[in-house]
């Protein structure tokens, strides 16, 4: 109709239809979910930590320090949660890219806090969505070494972090429990992990040493992790709700446009013709 397309034979016809319905379902998935992400964001009320329901919920407020501060793998910068990542710049015959050849993310549990209380966050499973991001080159795999421009550099490293006194915005699941009750998902989660690693990998127990860090002189804590129920997204920002909405507004509207021009390619598809 619109393009051109060179005759075909009727199994590239069938490979291509395949391929594109395939990219076509995937993408209607993925809109879906960020529909459903932008509704709860937007639809669900935020929650008080002094007087939030134990379930799903919404809060808003700031990231505290830890009682023992993390830093950056990469710049060393303090910080309550990481993601590091470094790439290497591949070439080949036809093209150049970027293989990830390393990533760091933080597995520590960091503290958070509104005007009316403080919860802990588990952020394992979650997405996590921060503004404080840098990129840069360098000729070396290790981050800190060399460094420059685009241009004749091998590696490429990227950093996101949330920080203290920063703002934090997240959905996901809120539980309140005693010591007893945080040992006890702590060695549900070990024997998950042990389960998965095999009888041959050593995975440690800290036999929780270091939850009188996280009660302090409280005999219950807030708890913040991703939810059971299918369906439900685990999400962490450094920014605010607004923000947060915004961003993921953008992936909607990215996701229409997938959308329609995968549409638009099966259509035209259609009219290609056969050999």
């Amino acid at each position: 109709m619109f393009i051109r397309i060179d005759p075909i034979t009727a199994a590239e016809y069938w490979w291509a239809s395949v391929a594109l319905s395939v990219a076509l379902i995937i993408a209607l998935f993925w809109l879906f979910y960020q529909l459903r992400v932008y509704r709860l964001i937007t639809g669900t009320p935020t929650s008080q930590l002094r007087s939030a329901a134990q379930g799903f919920v919404e809060l808003e407020g700031y990231c505290v320090a830890n009682a023992y501060p993390i830093t950056s793998p990469y710049s060393g910068r303090p910080c309550v949660w990481y993601d590091c990542k470094t790439y290497k710049k591949v070439r080949t015959q036809k093209s150049t890219n970027w293989k990830r050849i390393d990533r760091q993310t933080s597995p520590h549990w960091f503290k958070v806090a509104d005007p009316t209380g403080e919860a802990w966050v588990n952020p394992a499973g979650a997405k996590v969505h921060t503004q404080l991001t840098k990129t840069w080159y360098g000729k070396s795999a290790t981050p800190q070494a060399g460094g420059g421009g685009l241009f004749g550099d091998n590696y490429r490293f990227t950093e996101a972090l949330l920080i203290a006194d920063g703002p934090f915005y997240g959905l996901g699941r809120l539980r309140t429990v005693n010591p007893e009750q945080l040992r006890a998902m702590q060695v549900r989660d070990w024997m998950k992990l042990k389960r998965k690693a095999g009888a041959d990998v050593a995975i440690i127990d800290d036999k929780g040493e270091g939850n009188s860090v996280l009660f302090g002189d409280k005999p219950t804590l807030n708890l913040l992790h991703k939810p059971q129920r299918w369906g439900y997204p685990f999400l962490i920002s450094g920014t605010s709700q607004e923000r947060t909405a915004a961003s993921i507004k953008w992936r909607i509207v990215l996701g229409l446009l997938l959308c329609a021009a995968l549409t638009w390619l099966l259509v035209e598809l259609q009219y290609a013709p056969l050999l």
